[in-house]
């Protein structure tokens, strides 16, 4: 079961070369059910898989960043990653009603899941920026700073949600969107990193080695890769292998 996880971190990395966005939502699954990881630990160590991959694949893209204009969605994503971990996980209780607060984060990543399904599969144009609202600016702030506590707390990229307010809310062409939200999720991964890693012991240095070696491995296969595949129809499927996941998940928690 280990290798298997293993393997899934590489195709993970994959995905994230591939298409950009969506393929970090896969960590917390993997960590925790092939690798074994409880969940509230899987969510930092998936912080460092997501933002380390995150970062490699900014490189390349790296001239298309636009780093100011990123601001405005930047500051409260990373003031609610930074809430999230530093303030929101140490003070979760172990129950929320009647149920654990491991089955309550599941509940979180089942819907952030479906969400992350949905964009990907639904795979409509989205550059339109000659028709950007009026007074958007309150909107990007309040989707970075609920997206950066979500991010905070599960520990995935949320670059499916990220790239679309960037072009939808910002003027961003998807040239400019991908590698910007790619800079962003690098970002706010070493702020909610860095505001619990004092709760790292030796043992979990040692897990991010061997979980970042197959997950950098699997960027460079999938920026490779990129240049001779149809990305589309791929993100596409990968949509629907989220909800798949998604469901098994659903079913190995809550009905068996």
């Amino acid at each position: 079961m280990e290798l298997l996880g293993y393997i899934a971190l590489a195709v993970m990395g994959i995905t994230l070369g591939l298409v950009g966005a969506g393929g970090s939502i896969l960590t917390i699954p993997i960590l925790v059910y092939l690798l074994n990881a409880p969940i509230i630990l899987a969510t930092s160590y998936s912080l460092v898989v997501v933002g380390s991959t995150a970062f490699m694949g900014l490189l390349r893209y790296r001239h298309h960043i636009l780093f100011k204009k990123a601001i405005l969605f930047l500051t409260p994503s990373v003031l609610g990653v930074f809430t999230a971990r530093h303030f929101m996980i140490p003070a979760l209780p172990h129950t929320i009603g009647s149920l654990s607060i491991d089955k309550a984060l599941v509940i979180l990543l089942l819907i952030f899941m479906s969400a992350a399904g949905y964009f990907m599969i639904k795979n409509s144009p989205i550059d339109v920026q000659n028709h950007l609202p009026k007074n958007q600016n309150i909107n990007v702030i309040l989707i970075g700073l609920a997206l950066g506590v979500i991010m905070g707390i599960l520990g995935a990229g949320g670059g499916f949600l990220i790239i679309p307010t960037l072009v939808l809310l910002m003027g961003f062409t998807m040239q400019e969107a991908v590698p910007t939200s790619l800079f962003i999720i690098t970002v706010n991964s070493l702020i909610g990193f860095a505001a619990d890693q004092h709760h790292f012991i030796a043992s979990d240095w040692g897990n991010l080695a061997k979980y970042l070696a197959p997950a950098f491995s699997g960027m460079l296969m999938g920026l490779y890769i990129a240049k001779f595949v149809n990305v589309k129809a791929l993100k596409k499927a990968f949509g629907y292998f989220i909800w798949i996941v998604g469901i098994a998940i659903l079913t190995k928690e809550f009905i068996l």
